[in-house]
């Protein structure tokens, strides 16, 4: 009864789980870190795979993926992230932005994401290592 009340209903429940389970706060936190290109990188990479360690967490961004065409506020926040975060994400990292230097971010970022998913089948590789050849592949 509280949560729905707070909430209002069952949609704006949904909406506010799957807008946590999106990456905005690990990009956010790391963005005012004050830290910039490999430095930034690599906190953002530690926070991402920590925060997606967590099975619970992992399947509400991928159930938040897969809902946003019902729920445009959620449609909206994945827009958010992969256009204007990641563009201050390019700044931060590269110190200017243009096609090249965006399309790296979503390259990082589709590598984090895989990993979250499957981790490295195959090979028998730590997280860290996996980390450093990212952001080696992205620079």
């Amino acid at each position: 009864g509280l949560v729905f009340w707070y909430f209002r209903s069952k949609d704006e429940l949904i909406k506010e789980v799957a807008k946590r389970s999106l990456p905005l706060d690990v990009i956010s936190r790391c963005l005012c870190s004050g830290l910039k290109g490999r430095q930034l990188l690599r906190r953002m990479a530690e926070e991402y795979v920590r925060k997606y360690s967590c099975d619970t967490n992992r399947s509400l961004l991928f159930q938040a993926l897969s809902i946003k065409s019902m729920y445009p506020a959620i449609e909206k926040e994945i827009s958010e992230v992969c256009s204007t975060l990641l563009d201050r994400v390019a700044e931060k990292v590269y110190g200017s932005l243009d096609l090249d230097k965006r399309v790296r971010v979503k390259v990082f970022f589709g590598a984090l994401l895989c990993y979250a998913l499957s981790g490295v089948e195959g090979v028998d590789v730590d997280t860290n290592t996996y980390i450093s050849k990212v952001i080696e592949i992205v620079m």
